[in-house]
């Protein structure tokens, strides 16, 4: 039987995999933090404040006092919003990346049973490929055990029949012939009878061991 250790199935390519992509969006977030902030100061916001000018048709003090209300008012509202949907993302990419890999795990669960379909799962999965693969090989050798005892058994019940098969018609032959002569001279019957005697001791002794 195939023992499994431990030490043989980790998953830290996993983990890793995982943390890079939850840095990824950690970053992205921290990055349209910054933007945001940028947006109440500085050379951008001065750029911006004369775009509303010039697109409104009004003077710069209005555009500022405009573009205050808008942003810089609420922004705190704006990094809340930003941060919530930058966590949903996170979650999302978390859920659907996990259910992607429950799926090859389950697709590769099915491929235990088919004698020739190969476990096929990504690279971060290869500790869970390796043991499921090893779970298929060893279904694999007890069904060919299985297989190899029920033939065996098979052959033996053959065996067995033909062997009881003999002695019995022997047995029944040499009883048939006792019937059907009952002037038989006593020398010549008591070999017959002697002769079934041993048939069915053979016969007793067959069943025995089938048993």
């Amino acid at each position: 039987m195939v023992k499994f250790k431990k030490a043989e199935y980790n998953y830290s390519k996993l983990g890793r995999i995982t943390f890079i992509r939850g840095l990824w969006i950690t970053v992205g977030a921290a990055a349209a933090v910054f933007a945001l902030r940028m947006l109440t100061r500085g050379h951008l916001a001065d750029a911006i404040v004369e775009w509303i000018a010039r697109i409104l048709s009004i003077s710069e003090n209005e555009a500022d006092l405009i573009y205050f209300q808008m942003v810089t008012a609420n922004m705190q509202f704006i990094l809340a919003l930003v941060i919530i949907i930058f966590v949903f993302l996170l979650f999302h990419m978390l859920l659907d990346t996990y259910k992607r890999y429950f799926d090859e795990v389950v697709t590769g669960i099915d491929k235990l049973m088919e004698e020739r379909a190969a476990i096929s799962l990504s690279p971060e999965l290869e500790s869970v490929e390796q043991k499921l693969s090893d779970v298929k090989r060893t279904l694999a050798e007890r069904a060919d055990k299985a297989k190899r005892a029920e033939q065996q058994k098979n052959d033996l019940v053959v065996y067995l029949a033909h062997d009881i098969k003999t002695p019995l018609t022997s047995v029944i032959g040499y009883l048939s012939l006792l019937d059907e002569t009952p002037d038989m001279p006593d020398e010549e019957k008591a070999k017959y009878i002697h002769t079934a005697w041993e048939k069915a001791n053979r016969l007793r002794t067959l069943v025995n061991e089938f048993f």
